[in-house]
């Protein structure tokens, strides 16, 4: 069976994303006994643009003059990830893939094993992230999620930066009460809820912050009953449900995309947003 190569991403607050080539060999050998075409799938945008401003391809053409390397640009990480799944089944999948830690296992059995390969022993994150004691991706990149606010509008609230989920309940009203009398369409919390995705760090990050658990998501796998009065899941949904139907988010909190709320959040017509450091690009 072919294996493939993985590069993984993201945990909890860093998302790592870790590489893999398919029918490599640990013995050495010179660059021109490599022949064939490779292929690279990606969603990135910010790595395809690396690539071709580096011109990577061309490089790899010249180290390995037999070889080519082909690059799958998918739109986005949905129709990549369903591309990934249906060539799995098919026994089709590309010879380098990107892997979030918790998508390794989904792929497990088509991934080759880098274990003590040079890549692995020169990466600092990879054993980290081992599969039943094999290396199935190598870390390529880290991206941070943050909580970013305004420290001029909390000192005007009289509100000091919360340590606890709590603390950000209580700051996140106070906030709301305090803006919100002179402005009404004041958010204390920006999010763009009219979006699919930006409530990512709540609910993604938020079940495996509750029971420090970066693994959540897989080991819910293994629960007969994940959603469960109880469970990391529970508690943290019903937290979040408690904060997002509190009046923090603003009058309109299902109106408002990503690009219009962080564009509020710069105006400071909101006060705080949790998002990745990407983010800063707004």
């Amino acid at each position: 069976m072919k294996k493939t190569v993985a590069v993984a991403a993201g945990c909890a607050a860093a998302i790592l994303l870790l590489s893999g080539i398919t029918g490599c060999s640990k013995k050495s050998a010179s660059d021109n006994q490599y022949k064939g075409t490779i292929t690279f799938s990606i969603w990135d945008n910010n790595l395809n643009e690396f690539i071709e401003k580096y011109k990577l391809v061309e490089k790899f053409h010249e180290k390995y003059p037999e070889a080519d390397l082909e690059i799958e640009k998918m739109k986005d990480d949905s129709e990549y990830w369903n591309s990934m799944k249906i060539r799995a089944s098919a026994r089709q999948l590309p010879d380098v893939m990107f892997n979030k830690p918790f998508t390794l296992t989904r792929f497990k059995d088509y991934l080759l094993d880098l274990s003590e390969t040079e890549a692995d022993k020169n990466n600092l994150l990879a054993d980290s992230y081992k599969i039943d004691g094999k290396v199935l991706g190598i870390p390529l990149t880290t991206t941070y999620e943050y909580v970013y606010y305004w420290k001029d509008m909390f000192a005007a609230a009289g509100v000091k930066v919360p340590a606890t989920w709590g603390e950000f309940e209580d700051v996140t009203k106070k906030l709301q009460a305090f803006y919100g009398k002179a402005d009404p369409d004041f958010m204390a919390l920006a999010c763009g809820l009219k979006d699919e995705w930006p409530d990512y760090p709540y609910m993604e990050f938020g079940p495996a912050l509750e029971g420090g658990n970066g693994h959540n998501w897989n080991t819910m796998a293994l629960q007969d009953a994940p959603f469960a009065e109880g469970t990391d899941i529970y508690k943290c949904y019903h937290k979040v449900y408690d904060l997002f139907t509190s009046g923090v988010l603003g009058k309109d909190p299902l109106g408002l995309g990503y690009d219009q709320a962080s564009g509020l959040f710069a105006a400071k017509k909101a006060a705080i947003m949790a998002t990745g450091d990407w983010g800063l690009q707004s």
